[in-house]
């Protein structure tokens, strides 16, 4: 029987959360690539690293709503919830009781109506 120990289980996590960040630095150059392409790779990569944490902290976890989120930085600016153009991004995303999830899915039905609108 193969076992694991906490060690072992961490590097995994390091190996896949490295993986995933990488897959959102191409992810994001190829779908943002006029936005993206004057980001050195290491400036890219960091803020991606801090666009994860701003995530979580808003209680966005699962990997495609933190592609959402992230797509959100590119297109909104960072930290999303400090946006004077946009302060309706802040009233969603410091609401307690709905899911990261949800709160993306606002995001995007908000844009959506600015878009409408215009």
């Amino acid at each position: 029987m193969l076992r694991i120990n906490h060690v072992q289980m961490r590097q995994f996590g390091a190996i896949s959360r490295d993986r995933f960040v990488q897959r959102m630095a191409v992810h994001l150059r190829t779908k943002f690539a006029s936005r993206a392409a004057s980001i050195p790779d290491e400036q890219l990569i960091e803020q991606i690293e801090l666009g994860i944490g701003e995530a979580r902290g808003h209680g966005v976890v699962h990997e495609d709503d933190i592609r959402r989120y992230l797509e959100c930085l590119v297109i909104y600016g960072a930290p999303l919830d400090q946006q004077p153009n946009a302060p309706w991004l802040a009233d969603i995303l410091h609401r307690k009781v709905i899911s990261g999830r949800a709160k993306l899915d606002l995001i995007d039905d908000a844009a959506l109506q600015l878009v409408r609108s215009r």
